[in-house]
C-alpha cells in the first residue's frame, strides 16, 4: 500500500513541477489566468484498509 501511495505522490509531484515551469516561463496575469492547473494528474487513488 505504502509503494501505490509513493508513486502516486511521485507522478503528482512531476506534474505539478511541470506546472511550475510552465508557470515560469509565462509573462502576463492574464496568461496565468488562462492556464488549466487540474490537467495532467494521475487520477486518485483508493486506498481500502482491511478490518482486523
Amino acid at each position: 500500500m505504502l509503494a501505490l501511495i509513493q508513486d502516486y505522490a511521485d507522478r503528482a509531484a512531476i506534474v505539478t513541477a511541470k506546472h511550475k515551469a510552465a508557470v515560469m516561463a509565462l509573462e502576463s496575469v492574464e496568461e496565468v489566468d488562462a492556464c488549466d492547473f487540474k490537467t495532467g494528474y494521475p487520477d486518485k487513488i483508493t486506498l481500502e484498509i482491511p478490518a482486523p
